[in-house]
């Protein structure tokens, strides 16, 4: 993917029940910046999880 704005990865999260997409533009690949994402996009916003489900990508 092209950088747009100093951004070159997107990272996203669907909800299973409702397919609500929650998503972020990431500069960086890296644990830190997914870690980032799940804490304030996803843990604050919505509470804790259940289970996460991942495909490795």
């Amino acid at each position: 993917m092209p950088k747009a704005g100093g951004y070159r990865y997107i990272v996203q999260a669907r909800c299973a029940l409702s397919a609500y997409l929650e998503w972020r533009m990431l500069r960086a690949e890296n644990g830190i910046a997914l870690a980032a994402f799940i804490f304030k996009d996803i843990l604050c916003r919505w509470g804790p999880l259940a289970e996460i489900v991942t495909d490795n990508g």
